[in-house]
């Protein structure tokens, strides 16, 4: 999702912008590997779609998430703190909308 790649972008603009000690370094990937898996149906096609949604995501990845959805102007997702271990069941049980998945195909 390119969308995803400029709000990555723009958290790291705002870093900056507010003096935060931020350096890019160099690039492993093309693309970010964050993704979200959804059950089919679903019909999550872009961030916008998440709205009134519950997402599960690792807690080290919450903070980059949610600066995402704000970077790009999504607000209303829950966003819940998942393990890996019970991230799919959590999905399947319906207890999320989404959870984080990654996606290096690369």
């Amino acid at each position: 999702m390119a969308e995803c790649q400029r709000a990555v972008f723009a958290v790291l603009v705002a870093a900056c912008g507010e003096n935060a000690p931020v350096k890019g370094v160099s690039a492993m990937l093309q693309r970010t590997p964050l993704a979200l898996g959804a059950l089919p149906g679903t019909n999550l096609r872009q961030l916008a779609d998440l709205r009134g949604k519950t997402v599960g995501m690792a807690r080290d990845e919450v903070p980059l998430f949610r600066g995402m959805l704000r970077a790009a102007g999504v607000d209303g997702v829950a966003v819940v703190e998942v393990t890996h271990e019970d991230k799919q069941q959590r999905l399947l049980d319906g207890a999320v909308d989404a959870i984080q998945i990654y996606d290096t195909t690369e």
